[in-house]
């Protein structure tokens, strides 16, 4: 009897430390899972600010919303450069155009230039610049230019070379018509009375 008591202290007393021994080990385990995860996180975070300080800022930027045209509209008696915008993201491929600012060249129209080399053209660059300003710099190459001068080959040769030297996508300038300009003339006054939308 005396062994089996001595035996049963014994058992309850090697319980006894294997529990506290297993509660030292998962006590212990948890404390090292800790600080592996801590040290990770530190490390992850160390990784992401290095990464944030070395990317350039302007990455950072959602892209514009908008997508931009500019139309110069380049007449005998007067020359006015008009950007519009657009959605970006069009339903099924069409948007509502608007006009986002115009700017009104100094001076007369292009004809006004034709004995002055180089003054159509420099008549331009003060409108040419505020539209640089206006369109945000991750839509200038994105951004066509319609040119429309009404007068002689020479000041549009001299016209299309003003406007290629700017980060917009000229793709040349043409002499309208009297019938292309009535054209567009019946689209414009059309659209602005809302006859397409009804």
């Amino acid at each position: 009897m005396l062994a089996t008591a001595s035996t049963q202290s014994c058992a309850v007393t090697r319980s006894a430390f294997t529990g506290i021994t297993a509660y030292r080990i998962v006590t212990h385990m948890a404390s090292q899972h800790t600080k592996i995860t801590a040290a990770v996180a530190c490390l992850l975070l160390g990784i992401l600010a290095v990464l944030l300080l070395t990317i350039p800022t302007e990455d950072l930027y959602e892209p514009p919303d908008y997508m931009y045209g500019i139309v110069l509209d380049a007449g005998s008696s007067h020359t006015t450069l008009y950007i519009y915008k657009w959605p970006a993201d069009k339903q099924n491929g069409t948007g509502i155009v608007t006009q986002h600012s115009e700017c009104h060249v100094k001076g007369g129209g292009i004809s006004s230039y034709a004995g002055l080399d180089g003054g159509a053209a420099g008549s331009l660059q003060a409108c040419l610049d505020d539209a640089v300003r206006d369109i945000p710099k991750a839509r200038h190459e994105l951004t066509p230019v319609i040119s429309s001068p009404r007068d002689t080959e020479r000041i549009l040769r001299e016209v299309s070379h003003k406007i290629r030297s700017y980060p917009f996508n000229f793709q040349g300038a043409t002499i309208l018509s009297g019938k292309e300009e009535g054209a567009y003339g019946w689209v414009t006054v059309n659209y602005l009375q809302e006859n397409f939308i009804k």
